[in-house]
């Protein structure tokens, strides 16, 4: 599969963050686990919603865009 930069550099912060997880050996209680795992999950709705928004916030300054055009051809070709 191609992959762009943006996919390449989230690739190797991945490797980085797995490879530093993997030398230093850390015991976690299972409270701190269940809790980073609920901290997770509330973080991924958060960007989730915020792409949702931004997306919403693309399309509307899509047609305002595509209204402009039509009203400057309109005026243009008059």
């Amino acid at each position: 599969m191609l992959m762009n930069k943006y996919d390449e550099m989230a690739e190797r912060l991945q490797r980085s963050v797995r490879s530093g997880e993997v030398e230093v050996k850390t015991y976690y209680e299972q409270d701190q686990v269940n809790q980073a795992v609920v901290h997770g999950r509330e973080d991924i709705v958060l960007m989730v919603s915020y792409l949702a928004s931004l997306n919403k916030q693309i399309r509307i300054s899509k047609y305002i865009l595509i209204f402009i055009l039509a009203t400057l051809l309109a005026i243009y070709f008059e």
